[in-house]
């Protein structure tokens, strides 16, 4: 009898692996659209550095880029709200041979974000549906002395670029944006905070989040 016991014990546990083997298997089948792959890169909550004393350049990537005119100052083109809230820290500088130092500040201007409930609207899905974001796409250099961009800036490795996103709470955010007439497939990954996010616009052209690689390099080009 104990040795029956043992038999149908034995048979019992198999059939547990052979069950959870299949269940792997069959939920990787009904995981839906297929996503480009994302990972979290959170940077955190409070200021955050992007850049110290770093080489900016020309839209080459080999020349070193020199700003064309002075009393610089950077922010980004979609500094928000009716206070103009900042987007990029004050301690934030490019030198005229273009070394650049950039920080983002903590955020926590929620109430005067315009672009949470974008998400939607863009046929995006978010878990949860309440998170509010504000992304950053590129920076701008431009003259204290008028309000005329002079210059792009942005960490890019040949069509790659780094983008960066605060959100409000952890979330991921995924589905398909149009831009220019082009798709782009989405999967971001969110902590908290401010997070880093790769746009592709080449092959598959995806925007994932993650960290970049060896090779970036942050690129200026001159608007007129």
């Amino acid at each position: 009898m104990k040795r029956n016991y043992t038999v149908i014990f034995a048979a019992a546990l198999a059939l547990i692996v052979l069950c959870a083997f299949w269940g792997c298997d069959s939920s990787d089948d009904d995981d839906g659209p297929s996503l480009p792959h994302a990972e979290e890169a959170s940077l955190g909550t409070g200021e955050i550095t992007l850049a110290t004393g770093e080489q900016v350049y020309e839209a080459d990537g080999a020349t070193h880029y020199s700003p064309s005119n002075t009393g610089k100052t950077i922010r980004t083109h979609n500094d928000i709200g009716s206070s103009y809230v900042p987007l990029v820290s004050a301690a934030s500088s490019i030198s005229d041979s273009g070394i650049l130092t950039l920080k983002l500040p903590a955020y926590s201007y929620w109430a005067e974000s315009d672009n949470g409930g974008r998400i939607e609207e863009e046929g995006l899905t978010a878990d949860p549906p309440d998170v509010l974001t504000v992304h950053i796409w590129d920076f701008v250099v431009e003259s204290s002395s008028d309000a005329f961009y002079r210059a792009v800036v942005e960490k890019r490795k040949g069509t790659d670029s780094v983008t960066y996103l605060c959100a409000n709470k952890d979330a991921r955010i995924w589905g398909e944006v149009e831009d220019d007439g082009i798709r782009f497939s989405v999967n971001l990954i969110l902590k908290q905070g401010w997070n880093s996010v790769i746009v592709s616009d080449s092959g598959s052209r995806t925007i994932v989040s993650g960290s970049p690689g060896s090779g970036y390099r942050w690129i200026a080009e001159e608007e007129d």
